[in-house]
C-alpha cells in the first residue's frame, strides 16, 4: 500500500449514483446492472444520506416467493447506515466496514455524499 494513500479521500469513488427511498425496486435492478454497481445510496429531499441498499438486500427480497419488482425501495432498504468522512483514515474506515458487516459506505461532508468507498476500492490498492 502506498504510503501518499491515507484517507478516504484517496480511494473513494466520487461518481456516486443516489435514489430516494419511493424508487421502485425495478428501477434500481435496471440501473444497478447497467452501471455495476453493489450499492445505492438512498437519499431523503435534501439530499442527506438515509440507508445503502445493496445487493444483499435486493436478493434477499427477491428470493421470497410472490414478491413484485415494482416496490419502493423503501420497503427492502436496510434502515442501518455507516458513513464516513473524506478526512478519515482509511485503516479506520476498513475497521468500521467490519465492525458493522457493510462492504460499502458513503462519504460525507456537510450531510451530504462526496464519494462511496467499497470493499473494491480497498482491493485497488493492492
Amino acid at each position: 500500500m502506498s504510503d501518499l494513500v491515507k484517507t478516504a479521500k484517496d480511494i473513494m469513488s466520487e461518481e456516486v449514483f443516489t435514489v430516494t427511498p419511493d424508487k421502485n425496486l425495478n428501477f434500481v435492478e435496471v440501473i444497478s446492472e447497467a452501471w455495476h454497481i453493489r450499492h445505492i445510496p438512498v437519499i431523503d429531499d435534501q439530499g442527506k444520506p438515509i440507508a445503502v441498499l445493496s445487493v444483499r438486500d435486493i436478493m434477499r427480497h427477491l428470493s421470497k416467493v410472490g414478491v413484485s419488482h415494482f416496490i419502493p425501495i423503501k420497503e427492502i432498504m436496510s434502515s442501518r447506515l455507516v458513513t464516513a468522512s473524506p478526512d478519515t483514515p482509511i485503516s479506520e474506515l476498513a475497521h468500521k466496514m467490519q465492525e458493522y458487516n457493510v462492504s460499502g459506505v458513503p462519504i460525507t461532508a456537510d450531510n451530504k455524499i462526496v464519494g462511496m468507498v467499497t470493499e473494491r476500492d480497498f482491493l485497488k490498492l493492492f
